[in-house]
């Protein structure tokens, strides 16, 4: 009989699609420019957020349940400060009659 463990043995991916935001998206692609300049082989968005999670082990390793969510509670409260920051920096109030009629 064959465990469900040893039939995965040997694949190493599974491919899982990631929504980026234009900001994410630009400042991933720099990095993967400024891995493919420095001829890293096989360098792509995907091995940027392969050490992300790497780096988010290590951080939560050894946390409580509480510590997690709790960690990306705040984390989702910075990106959302900071998005609303950039909305804010690069639209003008609404006009709430709309654009005028007046030619």
């Amino acid at each position: 009989m064959t465990s469900a463990k040893s039939k995965t043995r040997g694949k190493r991916t599974h491919g899982v699609s990631i929504s980026f935001d234009p900001a994410e998206l630009a400042w991933t692609g720099a990095l993967v420019e400024v891995l493919r300049n420095e001829r890293l082989p096989a360098a792509g968005r995907s091995d940027v957020v392969r050490i992300a999670l790497l780096e988010l082990r290590d951080k939560l390793r050894g946390k409580t349940r509480a510590e997690i969510v709790r960690y990306f509670v705040q984390r989702r409260g910075d990106y959302l400060e900071a998005l609303a920051r950039r909305h804010s920096a690069s639209t003008r109030p609404l006009d709430p009659v709309g654009p005028s009629s007046n030619k």
